[in-house]
């Protein structure tokens, strides 16, 4: 694709504002300690492979999932793989559903989410046909982390894997190495991604591995490792949350 059809198809829209002003939510079980030097989510088996949302505008839904899964199998000890067709059909909405938080309260408000296998993702919207009986997961609410603070984003993902968002117009050709574009905007967001991990590169510096949803073909096996304490590198640390579930 040209770099125009990649922002069209699979990057268009930018997210809303959250709804709630300038308040975030600073985690109550988040204690700024000593940190380890990395940490792998995949490692514990609490993240699902890497998904494919094809040619569709549908990672909001993708990088919800990822977090719900991973959250789920860290408090229940069940990974499982969860429907973003249940999200795509039932939570999309007026604003053309481009919020990951917003998904959160959509998918409390259903009761729950179905699994991937019962509700196979197509990409395109269709009539919801969430079924409360076949119910996988539930979501009660969503912490959001202080805007740009990384030091805190490290700290609270020993918790579990978080959703962000993050200006990805450069992203497009990455193949592999901890990425860093000055030219990231330092405003905008118009992807989602799920931060399972962070590390640091003996040549490239600290980074934060970020698990994408263009499949597996892309990147490194479908993870990008984003520059960390960067300068908020393309955003990463701008809009941060994760669910009660």
């Amino acid at each position: 694709m040209s770099a125009k059809e990649f922002r069209e198809r699979l990057l268009r829209g930018v997210q809303p504002s959250k709804g709630l002003g300038d308040v975030y939510f600073m985690p109550p079980d988040v204690e700024l300690g000593a940190l380890p030097r990395a940490v792998d989510w995949r490692s514990r088996h609490a993240v699902t492979d890497v998904k494919d949302q094809g040619n569709f505008n549908t990672w909001w839904s993708f990088a919800a999932t990822g977090v719900i899964e991973s959250r789920y199998a860290i408090k229940h000890g069940h990974l499982q793989s969860l429907s973003e067709q249940n999200l795509v059909d039932c939570c999309l909405g007026s604003e053309q559903g481009y919020n990951t938080w917003r998904v959160m309260g959509c998918t409390e408000q259903l009761g729950g989410i179905h699994t991937e296998s019962s509700y196979p993702y197509q990409g395109d919207a269709n009539v919801c046909r969430y079924r409360p009986a076949a119910s996988a997961a539930r979501v009660f609410n969503a912490v959001f982390l202080p805007p740009g603070n990384e030091r805190i984003m490290a700290q609270a993902l020993l918790r579990g894997p978080l959703a962000v968002s993050i200006d990805a117009d450069s992203i497009q050709l990455y193949k592999g190495g901890v990425f860093h574009d000055s030219s990231c905007s330092k405003v905008n967001v118009n992807h989602g991604l799920l931060v399972v991990g962070y590390g640091t590169d003996p040549l490239s510096g600290e980074y934060w591995l970020l698990k994408n949803s263009w499949g597996s073909h892309l990147g490194e096996n479908g993870y990008i490792r984003m520059a960390r304490n960067n300068n908020n590198q393309c955003v990463v640390a701008s809009e941060v949350l994760y669910p009660i579930v």
